[in-house]
């Protein structure tokens, strides 16, 4: 029996959907599937801050991650959103790869913590976190992202 990789594809995307309500995202869901540069040509929508593209179901090489993270870069279109891709191996669990300085500026924003690190050389760098230990950042990263915005409305 074929698989079809586009069936495989939403059903991934709505698996996703589910691990982002679980953590809390109740506004997540699929996004109509655009050529890229809006917030709605992202896989998902939902987690504000992040453009998502999501891979599902076979096990995927280093060399295809950082491809579907260079797409994600793509189809984010320059927005302040960062990118990320969220993964799964069949019958494994969910990882989230994104770019270092990505990954460093949430950290740093999301405790409070200096952006010191000068040393960035300016080329691609990864990083892969489960995805439960992503989420925990990424709501701190939230958390003070809208603390910044509401300062910025008085």
């Amino acid at each position: 029996m074929a698989v079809n990789s586009k069936e495989k594809g939403k059903r991934g995307e709505r698996e996703w959907v589910k691990i982002c309500r679980e953590h809390g995202f109740k506004n997540a869901r699929r996004s109509q599937q655009y050529a890229g540069g809006t917030e709605e040509s992202a896989d998902v929508v939902g987690l504000p801050y992040i453009h998502q593209e999501v891979k599902y179901g076979y096990d995927m090489t280093v060399e295809e991650i950082r491809g579907f993270l260079e797409q994600a870069i793509r189809d984010s279109g320059g927005s302040t959103n960062i990118p990320i891709v969220a993964h799964k191996k069949t019958y494994g669990k969910w990882f989230i790869t994104m770019d270092w300085q990505d990954f460093v500026e949430m950290y740093c924003i999301a405790y409070d913590k200096p952006n010191n690190t000068g040393i960035y050389s300016g080329e691609i760098k990864y990083v892969t976190i489960p995805a439960d230990d992503w989420f925990e950042l990424y709501k701190e990263f939230y958390s003070a992202k809208e603390l910044e915005r509401m300062e910025d409305l008085k």
